[in-house]
């Protein structure tokens, strides 16, 4: 059996302004940032 866990990206500022963003890059804001860290901290079990 094989799990795949797909991350797009955490939440930028303007995920949060409700503006799409496209191909630009955008920094995480704090939310984002603790999502990131939330995401690798979890375990994953096989």
């Amino acid at each position: 059996m094989v799990k795949i866990t797909y991350f797009v990206h955490g939440t930028t500022f303007d995920n949060e302004k409700h503006i799409s963003s496209g191909w630009s890059d955008v920094e995480l804001s704090e939310l984002g940032i603790k999502q990131s860290i939330d995401l690798k901290e979890q375990t994953f079990m096989l």
